[in-house]
């Protein structure tokens, strides 16, 4: 079991962070070098994948660039949450999640839909709340795209379904742990 008395009132990482693989990945390291990683790692995500999705609805790059280093200087500045590392997260990865969203809307390649439900199950296991949020924002920005895009009903439906079980599939293997510790 990870375990970190600072954290989460000393509850066990695996209850309440499932199976967040950054956190896991960096849980070996001391307490501050945990910390630091932590928000480097997540803002990295943040400021690239922001840049690509900008780059994917057809921004210049100069353009993209700079709205990602504001996008990214938000969520540790303007946010102030340094204090909690789950909204960090969860912030860091809707980039990442409309990234593969708007590269699967101009490709119509289904294998980016399926890594944004992938990285939506990510977030999710960061916090259900948040990834609960971004389900829905994820859903009304595909419906509208597709409306949009003029998919038909049945190709929006079939996508839809198939995004939702993979979705629900990654996020019931992100609670095996805890449902382990139970």
């Amino acid at each position: 079991i990870l375990w970190n008395k600072y954290l989460a009132a000393g509850v066990s990482e695996s209850c309440i962070i499932n199976f967040y693989p950054i956190s896991i990945l960096l849980s070996f390291l001391p307490m501050k070098d945990y910390i630091y990683s932590y928000y480097i790692i997540h803002l990295f995500i943040a400021g690239l994948f922001f840049y690509l999705y900008l780059k994917e609805c057809g921004c210049k790059w100069q353009v993209s660039w700079v709205m990602a280093i504001i996008y990214e200087c938000s969520i540790h500045i303007n946010g102030i949450r340094k204090s909690h590392p789950t909204i960090i997260a969860d912030i860091s990865w809707l980039p990442v999640i409309f990234y593969f969203i708007k590269k699967f809307l101009n490709t119509k390649n289904p294998k980016y839909l399926y890594i944004s439900a992938l990285c939506l199950a990510f977030q999710t296991s960061t916090g259900y709340q948040y990834g609960i949020y971004t389900a829905i924002m994820v859903s009304v920005y595909l419906l509208i795209n597709g409306v949009a895009e003029k998919f038909k009903i049945s190709y929006m439906l079939e996508k839809g379904i198939k995004w939702g079980l993979f979705y629900i599939g990654f996020v019931m293997f992100a609670i095996l742990p805890s449902l382990l510790t139970m």
